[in-house]
């Protein structure tokens, strides 16, 4: 099978310019996604944003079935960190929270019989 990753219409997510950060570190200029994750630094909190995001859309639209493993550990690349500059379980779910408008634009601009990781997974559960 065709491993490429799925092409969006970047113009038609409606992101703000912060949002957009992220979304360029995740789309190609061509539109299509990224096969990989981007690069974290840990001196550019967008990095580990975009990071996230991209885990969550490879996991749902992704031809390659290494993509459909659950992401459980994908908040681990947010910077979720307080105070003290300890990365922070609660703090990184509110940011995952604030970035699912962005991971949901991009995985509907994909046609849904192309959300490849979530047909496995509803197969897998009976759906």
């Amino acid at each position: 099978m065709n491993k490429t990753m799925p092409t969006i219409n970047v113009k038609a997510l409606n992101c703000n310019d912060e949002e957009m950060k992220i979304v360029n570190l995740i789309v190609k200029p061509n539109g299509t996604i990224r096969s990989t994750k981007p690069k974290v630094i840990d001196t550019k909190p967008e990095t580990g944003k975009a990071a996230y995001v991209w885990r969550m859309v490879a996991f749902q639209v992704s031809k390659n079935n290494v993509h459909h493993c659950l992401p459980v550990t994908a908040t681990f690349d947010l910077p979720a960190f307080d105070e003290n500059n300890k990365w922070c379980s609660s703090l990184a779910d509110k940011m995952a929270k604030q970035l699912k408008s962005i991971e949901d634009a991009i995985v509907n601009q994909v046609p849904k019989n192309e959300w490849f990781g979530i047909n496995r997974w509803g197969k897998a559960l009976g759906y």
